[in-house]
């Protein structure tokens, strides 16, 4: 059977272009997408039609729960308004690379513009936001690494997905991370439920 891949391990990634600081994590995130359209045009000649080519439109969606404290949020709102330029990455962290590469994950890094935020709220509800992020040129492939600030807070979720074989079990640091919930037996008078 094949190994599909999960959601959950596809990391998304955006720092402002010319800020020398690791890339923030999209944290939250309930929904990703990436489209690449292509506007192509038709010509008719005496023997028959033709395309003439056209350009490739490229944009990064998403849908994120917001909390309390959320500046990214805020800074995706900033940056939609202003016009403010990013780099983003979309980095899949169960596909390590090989020799020179081997400490990052496979990846596509692009240049673009965020150009829609859009705010969603409901009556005893999760605020949640858009996102489009719209791709400058061609994005590029290749191997990023994930910054510390990054690694520290998937790890501090102590879940994530394992296969199935040996190599990948659940065991170690990773058993003892996982939240448990706990009842503080000083605090509970016997009989009580």
């Amino acid at each position: 059977m094949a190994n599909m891949k999960n959601s959950n391990d596809r990391i998304i990634l955006f720092r402002k272009a010319g800020e020398k600081v690791d890339a923030t994590k999209m944290l939250f995130l309930t929904e990703y997408g990436l489209s690449h359209e292509a506007d192509t045009d038709t010509e008719d000649t005496m023997d028959g039609s033709y395309n003439t080519g056209g350009s490739v439109e490229s944009t990064m969606s998403g849908t994120a729960k917001m909390f309390y404290g959320d500046d990214f949020a805020d800074e995706i709102e900033d940056a939609v308004v202003d016009r403010v330029l990013y780099e983003a990455w979309e980095v899949e962290s169960r596909i390590p690379g090989k020799n020179g590469d081997a400490t990052k994950f496979k990846a596509k890094y692009f240049q673009g513009f965020h150009n829609k935020f859009e705010l969603k709220a409901e009556a005893n509800g999760i605020d949640e936001y858009e996102y489009e992020y719209g791709v400058n040129g061609r994005f590029q492939r290749g191997f990023a690494t994930l910054p510390e600030a990054v690694t520290k807070k998937l790890k501090a979720t102590g879940y994530r997905f394992h296969d199935t074989t040996k190599a990948d079990a659940l065991t170690g640091e990773d058993l003892t991370a996982i939240p448990q919930p706990k009842v503080d037996s000083s605090t509970v008078t016997p009989g009580e439920v």
